[in-house]
């Protein structure tokens, strides 16, 4: 019978508490590493996304939005991944999320997106009221794209 070699856990522990210490001192010997580790998360979730691979990108958005909840990007590409697996309350969820974090400069665009996960849900009331703000937003943003196209989608469901 083998036991853990202690040279081993004490390396362990050594090698702990020395990151234990830097950080005591202000200093994350983390951070770079998460850092980067998080930008090519974000790229393999973003190209299984674009190849139709929701169920593979939606783990790691998963993750990304775990990992820094107040990424406004990270929320809105785990919304559009959530909206393609047809989890639309979800989706509904972290695109308000991004609106929130976004909440000096509102983005019609997700306004819209929330809109479309209720119209296909069959509640059409919620997807008007959020057409309302996404021209509420537009106007702020002065988006005439955007605006025409709230326009369409509204004359489009209120028929």
């Amino acid at each position: 019978m083998t036991s853990t070699s202690p040279l081993m856990d004490q390396h362990a522990k050594s090698q702990i508490l020395a990151c234990m210490q830097q950080m005591a001192e202000g200093e994350n010997p983390l951070a770079q590493v998460a850092d980067a580790k998080i930008q090519e998360m974000y790229a393999l979730a973003y190209a299984l996304y674009n190849h139709k691979e929701y169920q593979e990108a939606n783990h790691l958005f998963r993750l990304l939005t775990l990992a820094r909840p107040r990424v406004v990007k990270y929320q809105k590409a785990f919304g559009a991944c959530l909206q393609q697996l047809k989890a639309y309350d979800q989706a509904i969820e972290c695109y308000q999320t991004a609106q929130c974090l976004n909440r000096d400069h509102p983005d019609p665009y997700l306004d819209v997106y929330i809109a479309d996960c209720y119209f296909t849900m069959h509640q059409a009331e919620k997807g008007l009221k959020a057409l309302e703000k996404a021209l509420e937003h537009a106007a702020q943003r002065q988006d005439h794209y955007i605006l025409s196209h709230v326009e369409f989608m509204r004359s489009v469901w209120l028929k």
